[in-house]
């Protein structure tokens, strides 16, 4: 039966692969395309993992022995997970001793699918700014390998069957349970070992021993194999599905939160305001800032005259918060006095508008504020000047935030693991406050900033013409070269050689 998957599937892949190499100009069909693809090649590489198994068993499997460099080989397959470290600020790391540089009799393909398998549940179950480790080691012909990880480990119970054939502990983990099964299979098959070590919540750690035998040098002519960034198989991936980018849909609005009491006003604002924003609303000052703490909103509009906490009690509560002084304010009150006004202004409000109002006033008044922020993070994002923080800033808390973010990416820049999370913590804010400030004050991700930080620091090193491009790379926190020329050029619209060759004339 597992042989008869098989045909389907290939006249299910092999329309997908050609609908997916041609060019769509629909992210969004895009996205599903290759989600459908990636789970027919997954579920393909579980029949073969299946079929595989049953081979091995019943001994029908064959050892395919060729001569090859042992070193290459691990390297080539480490090389092959270097974007997905890069893109999970990961670290990545392979080191070795005593190698002899000899062609060993390898079934490539075997090892191969033993360390895809391994590598691939490290990745799955070591969170951002984690480590993992492959060392390998030889003594009298047997290879020693070990792959390491700082991930959220096993349970001591799981551990003794972790090799089992479809053994899953918690919902919360991966696969079908084959790949360890198979790895351990072909570990056997070829004469070795394979062990594992794990503690909850620190890591875990196979061991494999493998006896590979020279190859004969009679007849032979080989040589060491060029560098090959292969990139991971798709089948050892985790593919999501994209956001429908629409003009229409809900997610591609900007929400603004309108604070007011009077009941009919309210539905007034919400009706001639949610045809171009998400509108959320709040009875008075106290919910506003409950609301604007959950939600983060790039805009509040608000009565003063409210009750629990008026508007101008708001504005100061809002500005004085270190996570929300940069939602900008409008209030609304019937108070005409530029007295009021001057009142308002003063508490931080961005703009002050006097009832009856006309509500075109209102919309254009909303709009220019919002597009003078996105004129600002166009600003941020078209300069390669990496000190422009007092231009950007809404307050000194906010100028504050950009000067210490800069130094401690300056202080970290070569260093790939680098995460939100460790950002957030240096300057005192969740995942999810850093997320809203650096959204609203750049128009950037905390992660779109790191990225958009290693770059910038790469196009200034590149443009004095005096670094390679293999060492910007290392320098900015890249450990896979071709991966950091692919950002590099979606981020700049040129290579990293053009971009250097340019900078010399």
């Amino acid at each position: 039966m597992s042989h008869e998957f098989r045909t389907p599937l290939t006249l299910i892949i092999s329309p997908l692969e050609e609908i997916v190499s041609t060019k769509i100009n629909n992210e969004w069909l895009e996205s599903r395309l290759k989600v459908m693809l990636f789970n027919a090649k997954r579920l393909l590489h579980l029949i073969d993992q299946i079929l595989e198994i049953r081979e091995l068993e019943s001994g029908h499997h064959i050892i395919q022995h060729k001569p090859l460099f042992i070193s290459s080989l691990m390297r080539e397959i480490v090389d092959s997970f270097k974007a997905l470290a890069d893109k999970q600020h990961i670290s990545l790391r392979y080191t070795e001793r005593k190698i002899d540089e000899i062609p060993l009799l390898v079934d490539q393909d075997k090892v191969e699918k033993i360390f895809f398998n391994l590598l691939s549940n490290a990745f799955k179950f070591t969170p951002e700014g984690g480590e993992i480790a492959i060392n390998v080691s030889c003594r009298d012909h047997v290879y020693y390998f070990e792959v390491k990880d700082t991930g959220q480990g096993i349970d001591e119970v799981a551990v003794e069957r972790i090799f089992d054939r479809f053994f899953k502990k918690g919902k919360s983990n991966y696969g079908a349970g084959i790949g360890l099964s198979v790895s351990k299979l072909l570990v056997e098959v070829m004469g070795g070992t394979i062990e594992v070590e794990s503690k909850r919540n620190v890591g875990t750690r196979f061991f494999i021993t493998l006896p590979l035998q020279p190859a004969p040098y009679s007849g032979l002519d080989v040589n060491l194999p060029p560098v090959v960034h292969k990139p991971i198989p798709l089948e050892y991936q985790d593919v999501v599905l994209g956001v429908r980018q629409e003009n229409d849909g809900h997610l591609t609005k900007e929400t603004i939160l309108v604070v007011e009491d009077n009941e009919d006003l309210k539905t007034y604002l919400v009706d001639q305001l949610s045809l171009e924003y998400d509108v959320v609303t709040a009875v008075n000052g106290e919910k506003a800032l409950k609301k604007a703490k959950r939600l983060g909103p790039a805009l509040i509009v608000s009565d003063v005259m409210m009750p629990k906490m008026d508007g101008f009690e708001l504005c100061s509560q809002l500005k004085s918060t270190d996570e929300l002084c940069h939602i900008p304010i409008i209030l609304l009150t019937a108070k005409s006095s530029h007295v009021y006004k001057l009142q308002g202004l003063e508490q931080g409000a961005d703009d002050y508008i006097s009832k009856p109002f006309n509500i075109l006033e209102l919309k254009a008044r909303i709009k220019n504020i919002l597009q003078n922020r996105k004129l600002l993070h166009e600003k941020y994002r078209s300069t390669t000047h990496l000190s422009i923080a007092k231009e950007v800033a809404i307050n000194s808390y906010d100028e504050q935030l950009l000067t210490k973010l800069h130094h401690i990416m300056t202080e970290n820049l070569d260093k790939p693991n680098l995460t939100v999370e460790y950002l957030g913590d240096q300057v005192g804010l969740s995942r999810v406050h850093l997320f809203r400030k650096l959204k609203a004050l750049i128009g950037l991700t905390p992660s779109e900033f790191i990225r958009d930080f290693r770059i910038k620091h790469a196009q200034e090193m590149l443009g004095t013409g005096k670094f390679r491009v293999v060492d910007v790379a290392s320098l900015v926190g890249f450990q896979d070269v071709q991966y950091f020329s692919k950002v590099f050029k979606k981020e700049t619209g040129k290579s990293p050689s053009d971009y250097s060759k340019l900078s010399e004339t």
